[in-house]
C-alpha cells in the first residue's frame, strides 16, 4: 500500500513540475518576431523593407505575418509618415497569400494591443481553423474590434494623421466575450466545437491556382503537393 502512496506522490510531483515549466513566458513571446525574421524555414518573402513569415502557430488554414525591417515598436507608434510602409506591407502580404490560394478571403489587420514587439501585420484566412487556434481569446482577437483592419488604419492615418485605440479594459472584454461565429449567429460551445463541426458548414474555400505573378513563393508547391494527396486520398484535413 505504501508503494501506491509513493507512486501517487511521485506522479503529482511530476505533473506539478511539468505544469510549472509549461507556463508561458511573456518576455520570450514578446521578442519572438525578432527571432522569426532570421528563421529561413519560416520566411516566404523579404526585401529591403519587410519580411513575410508563416505564423508558427497559425490561427487560420493560412496565416502570414508581415514584419517591418525598420524597427517600429508597434501599430500604436505609427503616424502619417508611415503610410507608404503600411501600404507596402498590405500589398506584399496579400500578394504572398494569394499566391497560395488566389480565391481565398483574408482578414488583414493589426491587433489593438499587439502580443509581439515590432510592427507587424496579420494576414489570416477567414476560416480561423488553424492548429494554433486554441481558445476563445485567439478567435476573438480576429473577430472583434480588437482586430483593426488595415484599410481602416490607413484611412484614419490619411484623414486624421493618427489612430484611436481602445482602452486596455475594453480590449480584455473583447477577448473574453463568449464565442460567436463571425459568419452567422451560431454560438459554439467551445473552440473545438467551432473547428471540428461548425466551420464545415461555411465551405470557405478549395485549393486554387496561383495569381498571375512573376514569382511564386516556395510554399505554394507544398500546397500543390497536398492538393494531389487530398484529392487522391480524400483527405479533409488542412495542411499545417
Amino acid at each position: 500500500m505504501k508503494y501506491q502512496h509513493w507512486l501517487i506522490l511521485t506522479c503529482c510531483l511530476i505533473k506539478y513540475t511539468v505544469a510549472k515549466y509549461k507556463q508561458p513566458n511573456p518576455e520570450k513571446y514578446f521578442m519572438a518576431l525578432h527571432v522569426a525574421m532570421l528563421e529561413q524555414n519560416l520566411i516566404e518573402y523579404q526585401d529591403e523593407n519587410l519580411t513575410i513569415i508563416d505564423d508558427w502557430y497559425p490561427k487560420g488554414s493560412n496565416h502570414y505575418i508581415v514584419i517591418s525591417k525598420r524597427y517600429i515598436r508597434g501599430i500604436r507608434h505609427v503616424n502619417r509618415s508611415h503610410i507608404p510602409l503600411l501600404e507596402q506591407m498590405e500589398e506584399k502580404g496579400l500578394w504572398v497569400a494569394r499566391s497560395f490560394r488566389s480565391r481565398r478571403s483574408y482578414l488583414v489587420g493589426y491587433h489593438a494591443e499587439p502580443f509581439f514587439d515590432r510592427l507587424h501585420l496579420h494576414i489570416v484566412s477567414e476560416d480561423l481553423r488553424g492548429r494554433g487556434l486554441k481558445n476563445k481569446e485567439h478567435y476573438n482577437s480576429f473577430t472583434t474590434p480588437f482586430f483593426m483592419p488595415s484599410k481602416d488604419v490607413l484611412h484614419s492615418l490619411r484623414v486624421n494623421g493618427s489612430l484611436h485605440f481602445p482602452s486596455h479594459e475594453q480590449c480584455r472584454l473583447w477577448l473574453k466575450r463568449p464565442l460567436h461565429c463571425a459568419q452567422c449567429n451560431y454560438q459554439p460551445k467551445s473552440i473545438q466545437d467551432y473547428k471540428d463541426k461548425h466551420v464545415a458548414y461555411h465551405n470557405f474555400d478549395t485549393w486554387s491556382p496561383p495569381a498571375n505573378v512573376s514569382q511564386v513563393p516556395t510554399g505554394f508547391w507544398i500546397a500543390k503537393m497536398w492538393t494531389f494527396f487530398e484529392e487522391w486520398g480524400n483527405i479533409t484535413a488542412t495542411p499545417e
